[in-house]
């Protein structure tokens, strides 16, 4: 799947080269009625047949100038959408830090059941006396009396 940035940059190319087109083609229309204007000047024809074929000339010449700078643009923004797709061709390659872990910890030991009403009773287990000497955890939260009942 494509980027925008790379949708971006064939659209700039396309449009600076189709502005670079009618730049050219804008620019040849301007040459020819110039000619035509100069031509009728020199035959001493009608004014307003030159004037027409000046501002023709004029006209021809203003889009050329325009689609000179639209193909600049594009063209520059071209380049800069290129810019953007290297520059994210070498964030791939970079290795960030996350809180995903691809190895699931063994939590068995800490978890809890957290009985339902109504659900069965859990089994209770016993825990071992540790023969250290230590405190007997049944004792001390009374698992030895839940055997008496």
């Amino acid at each position: 799947m494509s980027k925008v940035s790379e949708h971006l940059a064939g659209f700039h190319k396309t449009a600076a080269a189709h502005h670079a087109e009618m730049s050219v083609s804008h620019r040849a229309l301007s040459e020819h009625f110039a000619k035509c204007a100069s031509m009728s000047k020199v035959k001493q024809a009608d004014e307003s047949a030159s004037d027409l074929l000046q501002a023709c000339a004029d006209a021809h010449s203003h889009a050329a100038n325009s689609h000179d700078a639209q193909a600049e643009y594009h063209k520059s923004a071209m380049e800069a959408c290129q810019k953007a797709q290297q520059a994210a061709d070498l964030e791939k390659n970079r290795v960030e830090p996350t809180r995903v872990s691809g190895v699931a910890p063994d939590r068995t030991g800490t978890l809890t059941a957290v009985p339902r009403t109504g659900a069965r009773p859990m089994p209770v287990t016993q825990h071992p006396v540790p023969s250290s000497g230590g405190v007997d955890f049944n004792k001390l939260i009374g698992l030895g009396d839940l055997e008496e009942v």
